[in-house]
């Protein structure tokens, strides 16, 4: 049996030893006093305390400080469990036998903490190398409890895939790019409807990518309704050609129009399947003779000869209503109005106090229903895309309008406005798009177009950054922290004994002497860690 020790000698002769080792101006760390060490303490029929010094007894109340002049290899907590013998299976310093040859706590595994290390805690992070200093990301703290790290409490980790939120998911320094591109429906008519996402400021937005262009009948155009006006071609009067086919009742030509009187009617050559057709849809010609009309309805001119029933024959006096409009343009909002025509010498007089229909120009556009169509103020290609070349970007294009007093069209351009960085348009119409933007610092548009950094980050070189945390640029863009150093709340420190930011930003050491020592927050009063 091996000889037992009294604990009194033991801890006398502990306490001298420790004191002498502090006067000697050593440290009771055994990794920095590599001359102490327990190996062949067994051998020697000794205890090994805390793996520093061995104890030998004589048998009787003796005890002596045996120092086996043996350097210690390394931690102890990098070997497998400590055997009798008093060192790690594995590992390069092995974990140190406990009393009576019971293995250490050091070195069962690669989630295992020593003894000097109970109570203590230290920063942890499992995402990716170098991503724990970009936010959202940041490093955990673990606790050795029980001779086990804990699990990492804490951290955060880079998401696989990037989200529009706002926030750099992936915490590369960017904030929400490489986002999948999709089409979506804007909401207008016809080709404008064409639309992509835009991830912008965190919010996906459906931004239009086709504008009003002027409607062409052409193969493939059908139905598209370039102009975006929601008619399609078939429908769309801007690509509908006048026509008239009968001899009398309407004068004109199919570019200036028709008029007609009567109930005469010029008709339409529409865009079928990419092409102008051959008839004329919806024209009304004169009718062979102008009888009389019915009781109690206004007259009309059948013949379109100016006159409504000059054919009929009636009693001198009668009077009746009468229109030599085109049918179907009383009523409603329109300013056509019957009037009426008094009998003389058995036949019908002209039509007295008749409003006819005339063409919508800009010299009327005053709020009338002057073609009586029931629709007020419809000038042909009023509204419609028009260019001039003689000016650049958006300034080249512009609308038709009524301008002044005269009959025509004016074509009103569009007007300069501040570029918008990545829409590939020249809103300030000097011929550069997009240009202007310095994409290394512009916080709206940081590395690209359109890439707004989150609040409180700062654009540099072409990346969103939080100055506050960032170690290559702490306290501001281009400021570097030293090898060794980490930046917390935009100050370069030493996390390893920092005691406001042990081990990582924020994490305070409390409590009377209580300090951070290799990143983790210690008691001064232990073994290992006395009063430093």
């Amino acid at each position: 049996m091996e000889p037992r020790m009294s604990r009194k000698p033991l801890a006398l002769l502990l306490l001298l030893s420790s004191a002498l080792c502090l006067l000697a101006g050593c440290s009771l760390d055994r990794k920095k006093n590599p001359a102490y060490g327990c190996e062949g303490c067994k051998e020697r029929k000794g205890v090994c305390v805390d793996g520093l010094f061995c104890v030998v007894s004589d048998g009787g109340s003796s005890t002596s400080i045996v120092d086996t002049g043996t350097a210690d290899a390394g931690d102890a907590d990098t070997g497998a469990s400590g055997s009798g013998a008093g060192s790690g299976a594995a590992g390069s310093g092995g974990g140190t036998g406990g009393v009576s040859g019971t293995g250490g706590m050091a070195g069962s595994g690669p989630d295992a903490c020593t003894a000097e290390e109970e109570g203590t805690t230290e920063p942890c992070y499992s995402g990716a190398a170098g991503t724990s200093i970009q936010p959202p990301c940041r490093a955990g703290v673990r606790t050795c409890t029980e001779g086990i790290w804990s699990a990492c409490v804490g951290e955060v980790v880079p998401k696989a895939k990037e989200s529009c939120n706002n926030e750099d998911d992936d915490c590369d320094g960017l904030i929400d790019e490489e986002l999948t591109i999709a089409s979506c429906a804007t909401g207008e008519n016809g080709a404008c409807a064409q639309g992509v996402e835009l991830c912008q400021s965190g919010i996906t937005n459906c931004i239009q990518v086709v504008f009003p262009m002027t409607e062409v009948c052409g193969a493939g155009n059908n139905a598209l309704d370039q102009d975006c006006d929601g008619k399609d071609d078939i429908d769309d009067e801007d690509l509908q050609v006048p026509c008239y086919t009968a001899s009398s009742g309407c004068t004109g030509d199919n570019v200036a129009g028709y008029t007609c009187v009567g109930i005469c009617k010029a008709g339409v050559q529409r865009c079928v399947d990419g092409a102008i057709e051959a008839s004329c849809t919806g024209e009304i010609g004169p009718e062979l003779a102008d009888g009389c009309s019915e009781p109690d309805s206004t007259a009309e001119d059948d013949d379109c000869d100016g006159t409504a029933d000059d054919e009929c024959v009636c009693t001198d006096g009668d009077e009746q209503d009468c229109y030599t409009g085109p049918p179907g343009t009383l009523g409603g909002v329109r300013a056509c109005r019957a009037g009426t025509q008094t009998c003389t010498g058995n036949q019908y007089g002209p039509c007295v106090g008749e409003t006819v229909p005339t063409a919508e120009t800009c010299a009327n556009h005053t709020g009338v229903d002057n073609d009586c169509n029931n629709v007020i103020d419809d000038v042909p290609m009023l509204g419609n895309t028009c260019t001039d070349s003689n000016h650049q970007g958006v300034c080249g294009t512009g609308r038709l309008q009524c301008m002044g007093a005269g009959p025509a069209l004016t074509c009103v351009l569009n007007t300069s406005s501040p570029e918008i960085c990545g829409n590939g348009r020249n809103e300030d119409c000097d011929g550069a798009t997009d240009e202007g933007f310095d994409l290394q610092t512009d916080e709206a548009n940081c590395g690209t177009c359109g890439n707004v950094c989150a609040q409180g980050a700062t654009c540099c070189g072409g990346t969103c950054v939080d100055t506050s945390s960032s170690n290559a640029h702490c306290g501001g863009c281009g400021m570097p922290c030293a090898s060794g150093r980490t930046c917390c709340g935009g100050t370069c420190v030493d996390t390893r004994d920092d005691e406001a930011n042990c081990g990582s930003c924020g994490t305070v050491c409390s409590g009377a002497n209580v300090g951070c020592c290799n990143s983790g927050c210690v008691g001064l009063r232990t073994t290992s860690n006395c009063g430093t």
